[in-house]
This record gives structure tokens, sequence and C-alpha cells, in this order.
């Protein structure tokens, strides 16, 4: 294959230009386990709403057409680390195979296969490829099976932005229980809860 569209600029993606410098973090753990065949980066800036959805919906149609054709994939959409940062997570916990798709992409309908055949970090081999059938799935199992890679993966792994979503999940929760447990304390004081008298 030829050189592809790239992903669609620089930092762009989930950014909005409000990242701080954050660290991609991965546990000793998670290293060379691929819970995923593909990993789809929907690059985008967030600002321009109505082509951060288009970008959105092929990165969408590019899985159905992968789970289809029984791959694991998963789209990262979150916007607290940019592209690059993705990749490099990604690439650590051993996925080796993206499709990143920028605002060229999803209107041509192609996105960038990239497959990373070196050591995490490394330049990946980069193509363009149609977001249809049957040429998507044959292209992506094709490299998944030069770098034997094809075998069944572990899937529904924590991507970088899960662990901090489920934190702040359960902050509010606490929050929500301490109201509750404060609103019983104050309604017993005042009287109010003893209702049956």
């Amino acid at each position: 294959g030829g050189g592809g569209g790239g992903g669609g600029g620089g930092g762009a993606a989930g950014a909005g230009g409000k990242h701080k410098k954050s660290k991609v973090k991965i546990k000793s753990s998670q290293r060379d386990k691929a819970p995923y065949h593909v990993i789809i980066l929907p690059i985008a800036w967030h600002q321009r709403k109505e082509e951060s959805q288009r970008i959105l919906a092929a990165s969408e149609k590019a899985q159905q057409l992968l789970q289809a054709a029984g791959l694991t994939c998963r789209i990262d959409d979150g916007d607290k680390f940019t592209p690059g940062q993705k990749m490099k997570y990604w690439e650590l916990r051993g996925v080796k195979v993206r499709l990143e798709i920028g605002p060229k992409e999803s209107l041509a309908g192609s996105a960038v296969l990239a497959v990373q055949a070196a050591a995490p970090g490394q330049v990946a081999q980069k193509s363009s490829v149609k977001v249809a059938e049957p040429v998507l799935s044959q292209r992506v199992k094709a490299a998944l099976q030069k770098l034997g890679a094809l075998e069944d993966v572990a899937g529904d792994a924590p991507g970088p932005d899960d662990a901090q979503l489920q934190q702040q999940q359960q902050r509010q929760q606490l929050k929500e229980e301490g109201g509750e447990k404060r609103n019983a304390a104050d309604a017993a004081e005042s009287g109010e809860g003893d209702q049956g008298e």
C-alpha cells in the first residue's frame, strides 16, 4: 500500500487545544496483552461538531463492518489524551492494528490503516483503505495474519479515559449517597421523618 492520509493532522483529536501534558500510564500486567484486534481512532476537533459527528459515524460504520467479520475492535473517542498518546497507549497494550479516521477520510469513505510491526512508539506502516466490505475486513485480517495476531484476544479492556470516568462516577455516587444520608438526618431532626404517628 501507499501512504495514507496521515490521520487528519497533528494534535487535533479529542483536543480543542485544552490538553495538558498527560502521560499515558500502563501497568506492567497490561503490557503486550492485546485486548482487541483493532483500535479505531476518530481524529477530530471537538469544537467542529458537524465534522466530529461525521467522523464518529464513519468510525461506527468501520466498527460494525469489522465486528461482522468476527474481529474485536473498539472506538477510542475519549478526549483526555491526544491522538499520539492514544496510539502509544494501545501499542503498549499490544494492539498492533488501528484505523485512524479524520476529516478527509470521513469525506472519502476511507480510513488510514496503521500497522505496528516494530516496537511500540516506532512509526507504524500506514496505508489508505476503503471503509466498505469486503475490502476493509480483508485488509485488516491480512495485516493481523502477517503479524501473527489474528488469534482470539480478550475483549472489553478499559481505555485510557475509562479509569478516570469510572472514578468520576464513583465520586458522584458517593456524593449522592452522602447527600441522601444528610437529608434523612435533617428530616429526622426536624421531626419530618416520623410521618407514621
